[in-house]
């Protein structure tokens, strides 16, 4: 093994007490020395003029003059693409709404409703009877203020937030009146009137029954017995030339129905003339053509002079009226007590054949009276009378004077060259 030793002065040094060795490795402080000062730059005169400093701050030179004015027609250079760009954009939100208005007017064409057929007056008459769309809007517009304050069990008053009753419409006022029309012009079934409509049946139950009432309740209120001076103005020539005291022409038609459950209820709506269930009802039209009165429906089996005593038209004639009628109304004692004349089609009796006056009479009478027939003609064409469903027989009175008096909306039914 090798030993170490250390030399004579090898002592430790940290230490105070070490043999006066105390001061030999002190730590000495050194202090950083001060910065020098600056002095101030000097221009040195080399032959050229002297600069001075506050002219050149106040006077720009020639190249940051140059800078600037690049530097604004750079701004504005982009200010004008901006507002080019602005106004680009701008072109394009107009478009794209022009295109959006487009759009929404065809979905809005495309949905079912009376809007889609505004353009086609033929299928304005095909679904509501009304022969243009601009007359379908004026009815619309008659009953509009009515039907938007109406309060039913199952809608809420327009305006109103809340309902106890009530529930918010699902369709537009129109669509609604549409949808009626539909249902009684061609008599859709309450399951495709929903599919249309995008509504439920029961929906489509509920509005045809609010509008019926409505509607009668409106058009019912209309005074349709004119006066006599008013025949008199609206007769047509044909009438004062045969018959100018005429006041009303009568007559008596019949409606088919579904057969009924009970025994009873059929043997009671039964008519012989067309050996089924149907409804029966008195109608009155003045020589114009106009319908004057319009009577509930009666079982088929009255007969026409037990509805004429209870339909209460003898109450409305008044003394030298005339009222024309076909042969199954043996009403002239009825007439008489009112002083009321009758013109009757004349009876063959026990006779073989008329003679030429009596066959005179019976065209000449047939030839003004095919105008009551005309006018019922008009209210066939509401298919809804093709065959009553036994479901609709709480609302179909109404219904029946609603069609009879819609078709006081349609044209005249003898045209002014015939007057």
């Amino acid at each position: 093994m090798v030993r170490k030793i250390l030399k004579n002065d090898a002592v430790p040094s940290i230490f105070e007490h070490c043999h006066g060795w105390e001061n030999l490795h002190k730590v000495t402080t050194f202090q950083r020395k001060p910065p020098k000062e600056r002095e101030p730059f000097q221009y040195q005169n080399t032959g050229q003029t002297n600069i001075n400093i506050e002219e050149t701050q106040t006077q720009p030179s020639i190249s940051t003059v140059t800078a600037n004015v690049e530097t604004n027609n750079s701004l504005l250079d982009k200010i004008k693409m901006l507002e080019e760009e602005i106004k680009r954009k701008d072109e394009m939100i107009i478009e794209k709404d022009k295109n959006v208005k487009e759009l929404e007017q065809k979905l809005h064409m495309e949905k079912w409703g009376v809007h889609r057929f505004s353009f086609d007056n033929d299928k304005i008459k095909y679904y509501t009877g009304f022969i243009s769309y601009d007359l379908f809007l004026k009815f619309f517009e008659s009953v509009r203020p009515s039907a938007q304050n109406m309060i039913s069990a199952y809608y809420v008053k327009l305006g109103e937030k809340r309902s106890l009753a009530g529930r918010p419409r699902t369709l537009q006022l129109i669509d609604e009146l549409f949808l009626f029309l539909m249902r009684v012009r061609q008599a859709f079934g309450e399951k495709d009137l929903a599919e249309r409509f995008k509504i439920t049946e029961q929906s489509v139950s509920r509005k045809v029954i609010t509008w019926t009432s409505l509607l009668y309740l409106l058009l019912g209120s209309i005074p349709i017995w004119i006066s006599k001076e008013d025949i008199s103005k609206t007769m047509p020539p044909c009438f004062k030339k045969l018959y100018p005291l005429t006041r009303v022409i009568i007559d008596c038609t019949e409606i088919p129905t579904q057969y009924a459950s009970s025994l009873v209820l059929n043997s009671q709506l039964y008519s012989s003339y067309k050996s089924r269930p149907t409804f029966k009802c008195l109608v009155g039209v003045a020589p114009s053509g106009a319908f004057t009165f319009i009577s509930h429906l009666f079982c088929g089996s009255m007969s026409d002079v037990a509805i004429v005593k209870m339909s209460g038209i003898l109450d409305l004639l008044e003394e030298s009226d005339s009222v024309m009628a076909d042969k199954g109304f043996k009403i002239s004692k009825l007439l008489e007590e009112k002083g009321v004349f009758l013109n009757l089609p004349p009876f063959l009796s026990n006779m073989n054949q008329f003679t030429p006056e009596e066959v005179q009479q019976t065209e000449e009478i047939a030839s003004v009276r095919i105008h009551v027939e005309r006018a019922i003609g008009r209210v066939k064409e509401y298919k809804i009378f093709d065959k009553v469903p036994l479901s609709m027989m709480g609302s179909i009175n109404q219904i029946w004077t609603i069609c009879c008096l819609l078709t006081c909306f349609q044209p005249p039914l003898i045209k002014a060259t015939s007057l």
